[in-house]
Formats: C-alpha cells, structure tokens, sequence
C-alpha cells in the first residue's frame, strides 16, 4: 500500500468526521471549487480507501459495533411501539432496514430465463408485445391535450 501524502491523511481524518469528501477535501486544503471531484477521486483511491477502511474498522472495534449489535438495535426499534419517542417514521425505516438485511426487500429483481440465460421471446410474443405498445402510443396522442390535440406536431 502506497503511504499517503500530508493532504491525503488530512483528507482521511476529516473524511471520519461526517463521511463527506467534499468538505474533507476542503479541510485537507483542496481548493472549494475542485473539492467534490477531489473528494471523489480520493476515497476512490485504493490507498486512501483502505486507510479509511482501516480507520473505521478500529473505531468500529473501539466501540463494540458488530454487524449482529446493528441489527439488535434496529430491530428493537422496528418492534418498539410506536409511541413516545418513538415515532412511526423510525419504526418503518427499522422495518426497512431488517426487510432488506434479510433478503425480503430488493431495489432491483432480475429476471433470468433457463439456466440463469436471458429471458428467450418467441416471435409471437415479440408481436403481441409490439401490438400493444404500439396500441398505448396511438392511445396516448389520441388524448385531449396531446401534441396532435392541440395542433402541434
């Protein structure tokens, strides 16, 4: 691992404070008006990376803070009622939080067709599809207030 320069350890510390690399940057003595794109550039740097990656594991370690002491803790929030301090809104996000820690909630589903390939379309299904995109577009420029509503082509 490369060791880092004078700006680049400032950087790292001040990056600890609040996890912004744009005000790091700042305080590592990077001019405001390149510090977002300094900032960015540096945590992804592989040396300053693991340097924060260090920091924050030994903090983390410092303070007792596991994975599992984590999900305790969300999980005495999301099954707290939801009164006195606290409010429903903590309660759903803590919900959220377990939801996607156990799998049961996704940003993203992928769609896989046999063995993990692409989703295969016959030529039946690409024309039936066709028809009806072609059928939501007519339906839609046929509408009061369309392009072709209002004269405008």
């Amino acid at each position: 691992m490369l060791p880092l320069k004078t700006r680049q350890k400032i950087f790292v510390k001040e990056y600890l404070i609040d996890l912004n690399a744009t005000r790091a940057a700042i305080a590592a003595g990077y001019s405001e008006r390149s510090a977002k794109e300094i900032g960015r550039e540096n945590i992804t740097k592989p040396h300053i990376a693991a340097a924060i990656k260090l920091e924050m594991d030994a903090r983390a370690k410092k303070l007792g803070i596991t994975a599992e002491s984590v999900v305790e803790e969300v999980h005495l929030v999301a099954f707290a009622k939801a009164e006195g301090p606290v409010r429903w809104e903590n309660k759903l996000k803590a919900l959220e939080l377990l939801a996607r820690h156990l799998g049961i909630l996704h940003d993203k589903t992928e769609l896989t067709g046999a063995d993990g390939g692409p989703v295969a379309f016959t030529d039946l299904e690409r024309a039936t599809k066709l028809q009806r995109i072609i059928a939501m577009a007519k339906k839609r420029r046929d509408e009061p207030g369309s392009a072709k509503d209002s004269g405008n082509k």
